[in-house]
């Protein structure tokens, strides 16, 4: 490979390929894991979702998804990330964790039958070690909104007019804090970030529901544009950041905040936003020449997508060598997710991302 990717890019190839194996035969291999479920749960499975069997199908696909991205990362931690997620969830619709645990051993039986050997193991040792964290997750999640935290009491107000559909009382809330001195940098964090993870945990447990979910998102959008045209012009230094998300990521609000912090310290942006297709986003790497790239990958089902955006702008010959920032959950769960799929450093917060752009530029 060309570039830096020779140092950093540390995926699994017989993860990929198990992976791969796996996202052909999704379909059928759910079914089957669900079928097994169902002779030993049935009242379970018939009562899960709406429409019971045909509903877990869906979410064992989904699963197994997940399951392939950490067998391609090499890094089990991303699975047992999403399990616990699960765990809480079927938590507060009164399903046992066992439902959890059992639909995983069907999945694994399904995979042992349906897998070459070499990756059967594999994905057998993955299930198995993800078994065990399951085990220690808790079933009931933390309110992200925690007294004593900056802004928490307008967090909460911006949060119950959300949830109200007072669109322009919300956004009246965030643009009254900017006017007493709250910087964007606090209300991107302990407001619009903080209230967003908020509600996502809502949704987790069945406290909302999507619609309300894309509704809070608009207004956060709306929010964010409002604060960054008060913040003042700063004389480009001339550099240039392209910001996107990955393919197969909708979640553009975090990306549009590491935009314009990049605008707020001088950098030129150029902002893709949602669902990136690599090949696009590599060549847009050489359209706008750009000095660094910067991409968002907010749930671990993004992580392959990141990687092979990484590929592509690494096989552009005369671009191999621009420094690539990731960043989003994934990275958050993994500290060395970043290297594995070829970047050259992650950022927890658009802040972080533009001291660690400064840092690889000048390198």
């Amino acid at each position: 490979m060309t570039g830096r990717t020779s140092s950093l890019d540390r995926m699994n190839e017989l993860g990929i390929f198990a992976a791969d194996w796996i996202d052909r035969t999704r379909r059928a291999i759910a079914s089957g894991a669900v079928a097994r479920q169902h002779e030993r749960q049935p009242g379970l499975v018939d009562s899960y979702g709406r429409l019971g069997f045909a509903d877990l199908v869906t979410d064992t696909g989904i699963r197994l998804d997940y399951l392939g991205q950490a067998l391609s990362a090499g890094r089990p931690l991303l699975f047992v990330d999403h399990l616990a997620w699960l765990k809480v969830s079927l938590a507060a619709r009164q399903l046992p964790v066992d439902f959890v645990e059992t639909n995983l051993q069907c999945i694994r039986e399904e995979l042992a039958e349906a897998l070459p050997a070499e990756c059967a193991e594999l994905t057998e040792a993955t299930i198995l070690e993800s078994l065990e964290g399951l085990a220690e997750a808790p079933s009931e999640s933390q309110q992200v909104l925690v007294d004593g935290d900056p802004y928490v009491d307008l967090a909460r107000r911006y949060l119950l007019a959300t949830l109200e559909g007072r669109r322009e009382d919300a956004l009246a809330l965030i643009l009254a804090a900017a006017d007493q001195g709250a910087t964007t940098d606090d209300l991107h964090t302990w407001v619009l970030q903080r209230v967003q993870a908020e509600i996502g945990r809502m949704w987790q447990i069945g406290d909302v529901h999507a619609a309300e979910e894309h509704f809070a998102s608009r207004i956060a959008e709306r929010a964010i544009s409002l604060l960054h045209a008060r913040e003042p012009r700063v004389e480009p230094h001339g550099r240039k950041v392209l910001v996107a998300c990955v393919g197969g990521n909708d979640h553009d609000l975090g990306a549009r905040m590491v935009g314009d912090r990049f605008e707020m310290s001088g950098w030129r942006t150029i902002l893709l936003g949602a669902n990136s297709p690599s090949y696009d986003l590599a060549r847009s790497v050489i359209d706008f020449d750009v000095d660094l790239v910067a991409l968002s990958a907010a749930l671990t089902l993004h992580v392959r997508s990141t990687h092979e955006a990484i590929r592509a702008i690494r096989a552009l010959p005369e671009r191999a060598n621009t420094p690539i920032l990731v960043g989003g959950r994934p990275f958050q769960i993994v500290d060395d997710l970043w290297q594995v799929v070829g970047a050259d450093g992650s950022a927890a917060t658009p802040a972080d991302a533009v001291l660690a752009a400064d840092r690889l530029v000048r390198s």
